[in-house]
């Protein structure tokens, strides 16, 4: 699966997404675990998505969409071995998404400093998501800001 209503493929491997409400404890307390087929890892960065089963590895770490202070300090160093390893899997022919809550923010931060590890600047890096994924992505200005000074 390349493409579905929940996430796209950004570059070839490489996908970015959301958590649909049926896999979403914080407004489905029945969510079912999630399964994906023809992805080799999933980076989870929304604390209420539920649990990827399947032959997918999970990954997860949950941080704060903070749209007033941006990226708490404390998760920089964490975030940055995250989007290493993402870089890594991606690179080596995996299949990986990125995904939060609704694909955007978080899971945007992310996916665009991965493609700033391929060479992409971050406005470049944020207009390929934002086509692929939706205008919408990365509307949090903040992580903006902290691409454009670097990224993770």
């Amino acid at each position: 699966m390349v493409n579905s209503d929940h996430f796209q493929e950004i570059l070839p491997g490489l996908h970015l997404g959301g958590t649909p409400p049926v896999f979403d404890f914080e407004v489905n307390p029945r969510a079912e675990f999630t399964k994906y087929e023809g992805i080799d890892y999933v980076f989870t960065f929304h604390k209420s998505s539920s649990a990827v089963v399947g032959g997918t590895v999970e990954i997860r770490y949950f941080f704060e969409d903070d749209w007033n202070s941006g990226l708490d300090p404390k998760d920089v160093p964490q975030l940055t071995r995250l989007v290493d390893q993402a870089y890594s899997l991606w690179k080596e022919g995996n299949q990986v998404l990125l995904r939060c809550q609704g694909g955007k923010n978080r899971s945007g931060l992310v996916a665009a400093s991965v493609l700033m590890r391929d060479g992409f600047s971050a406005d470049d890096a944020i207009e390929l998501l934002r086509q692929k994924r939706s205008q919408d992505v990365l509307f949090n200005e903040q992580f903006v800001e902290a691409l454009r000074e670097g990224g993770l």
